[in-house]
């Protein structure tokens, strides 16, 4: 239900070139949760509303990220949800209930300005996903 991008970092062949914050938009996605295994699965895909500081110069833009999509195992002690990714890397939780998750990870996106060079972005994100 909401995305924050924060920190943001936007190089150009390796070279720190500029910054970003933002938040997404059009968000369409899903968050699948079993028990029995204990699995989750998550597709998403959203628009990243930005503004950008480079050379300089800033402006906003809207930007389609690429489809994502990820799995891992979940447990639950206490009332708190734990999520690892199949990679064996845990997802950190900011908070949890039983119908919310927010947790935090890493965005990267490469983003193309004009036909002439495209930066790569990079930034934390928090997501925030609803029952």
């Amino acid at each position: 239900t909401e995305i924050v991008l924060e920190n943001g970092s936007l190089s150009l062949m390796g070279n720190a070139v500029g910054t970003f914050t933002g938040f997404g938009t059009i968000i369409k996605g899903s968050v699948v949760m079993t028990e029995n295994p204990n699995k989750y699965t998550t597709n998403l895909e959203f628009t990243a509303d930005i503004d950008i500081a480079v050379f300089g110069q800033s402006q906003n833009q809207q930007l389609p990220v690429d489809p994502t999509s990820s799995s891992g195992t979940w447990t639950e002690d206490n009332g708190k949800i734990t999520l690892t990714d199949d990679n064996g890397n845990q997802l950190a939780i900011v908070s949890s209930n039983e119908n919310r998750i927010v947790f935090r990870g890493n965005f990267d996106q490469s983003i193309s300005f004009g036909q002439q060079f495209a930066l790569d972005a990079n930034s934390d994100v928090e997501f925030t996903i609803e029952k």
